[in-house]
């Protein structure tokens, strides 16, 4: 249950809440359960508050910081989370379903168990997370930085990887059907269990990749396209 002096806080508005932040370090608030659904909350403050099995639905968090925050349970679907900052957060069993993630920083969260399908997290920042049992099923993962993320067990089907940087990632037993992984950076990764079917990695780079016991059926080959015929001089 949500402390009530908190709430109050917060009831002051965005700019209200963001100077009693900034004028009592110390105080760790408690929004346990609480339903902001639909609000506009960009840039505020909510590092290190417990956000457990709060309501964040359709709600706009640009920029948002949850620095060391504990969303654990909470859903915060269809929000817009541009920017925002979840650094060593607590997101497990989050509901984050549709989000916008854009360049967002999820460096060290936990997001065990979470569901994360159709979230854009285009060019995000998601180093040393870990998305263990989650399900990323269509996420929007291009570009984005994911050195040494845990994907064990993760439904990542149809999940775009283009151009990601996924060195030394552990991908083990994860489900990366129907994935795009074109252009992603794969060394030192860990694809052992994976399943890969109808997967195209041609021009990923692959060294010191781990395949072992990957399910390799109908992964579509690693190919070169051709040359082009070069055009001959014909005498007139």
């Amino acid at each position: 249950m949500s402390h009530p002096e908190h709430l109050a806080h917060l009831a002051k508005g965005v700019n209200h809440w963001n100077a009693w932040r900034q004028a009592e370090p110390n105080v760790y608030p408690d929004l346990t359960g609480l339903d902001l659904r639909q609000q506009t909350l960009n840039r505020i403050n909510f590092s290190q508050t417990n956000l457990t099995r709060a309501t964040f639905v359709g709600c706009s968090l640009r920029h948002a910081l949850f620095r060391g925050a504990t969303l654990a349970k909470a859903n915060v679907s269809q929000c817009n989370l541009l920017g925002a900052n979840f650094y060593g957060a607590d997101l497990t069993e989050i509901i984050l379903c549709h989000s916008n993630l854009f360049g967002s920083d999820l460096r060290r969260v936990l997001l065990q168990k979470a569901n994360l399908e159709g979230v854009n997290l285009f060019g995000a920042y998601i180093t040393g997370a870990d998305l263990r049992h989650s399900n990323l099923q269509g996420a929007n993962l291009a570009l984005a930085e994911c050195h040494r993320t845990q994907f064990q067990h993760t439904n990542l089907t149809a999940v775009d990887f283009s151009g990601a940087n996924l060195e030394e990632s552990n991908l083990s037993n994860a489900n990366l059907s129907k994935a795009i992984v074109l252009g992603s950076h794969l060394r030192g990764a860990k694809l052992d269990g994976a399943k890969l079917a109808y997967v195209e990695i041609r021009p990923s780079l692959l060294d010191q990749t781990d395949f072992s016991k990957a399910n390799l059926e109908n992964m579509i080959p690693l190919r070169l396209e051709p040359l082009p015929p070069v055009p001959t001089l014909k005498a007139s």
